[in-house]
């Protein structure tokens, strides 16, 4: 009686499941591959919506005191006030007159080896800030720029692979209006009531 397989019974063995493990390892990689560029859109829906998140928490933070300083109200003439309005749409960028919170200032790092004096850090800086919301038609992508009273300046991206940014401001209804469309297609819009 014979035991095990012979060198031809292993060959053809093997021979036979090389191309059906070949072909589960490309199914595999398909749907590993349709799986993530199905996740993709959500991913960006869901930053896209913590932009917009972004800017609701800058409407209702506001600095109502009236006391901006520094370039954020006009001066006295003559008795009247030139202050410049809280929220304001000039050439697609959406400005908001604010105040910086502990933590809401988020300076990238510096470059290695690099010394930046008077960088802003997280958490120093407090009080009436401007925000502007820019979107950079070539790169695709929508910035933050904080500007402080006292100057202090940070710039951060906020979402990449944007297609079109559009806010206007309702002055009748005295609504914000944002949308936002991403190059994959879904877009997300909100809108606001102004304080």
């Amino acid at each position: 009686m014979r035991r095990g397989l012979t060198m031809i019974e292993l060959l053809l063995a093997v021979s036979l499941l090389t191309p059906i493990t070949l072909a589960i390892a490309a199914w595999t990689q398909v749907a590993a591959r349709a799986s993530a560029s199905a996740a993709e859109p959500m991913r960006w829906r869901a930053a896209a919506e913590a932009a917009l998140q972004l800017i609701h928490d800058d409407l209702v933070t506001g600095d109502f005191s009236g006391d901006f300083s520094s370039g954020f109200s006009g001066a006295q003439i003559g008795g009247r006030s030139d202050q410049k309005p809280r929220v304001e749409v000039v050439d697609g960028m959406l400005r908001i007159r604010t105040r910086a919170t502990p933590g809401s200032w988020t300076a990238p790092p510096p470059a290695p080896g690099t010394v930046t004096p008077g960088r802003v850090t997280p958490g120093s800086v407090t009080g009436p800030a401007t925000h502007r919301y820019i979107f950079d038609a070539f790169s695709g992508e929508l910035r933050l720029q904080q500007r402080s009273a006292h100057g202090e300046q940070c710039t951060r991206p906020l979402l990449d692979r944007v297609r079109q940014w559009q806010c206007e401001i309702d002055h009748e209804h005295n609504l914000l209006t944002i949308a936002i469309t991403s190059i994959q297609g879904p877009d997300v819009a909100r809108s606001y009531v102004l304080p």
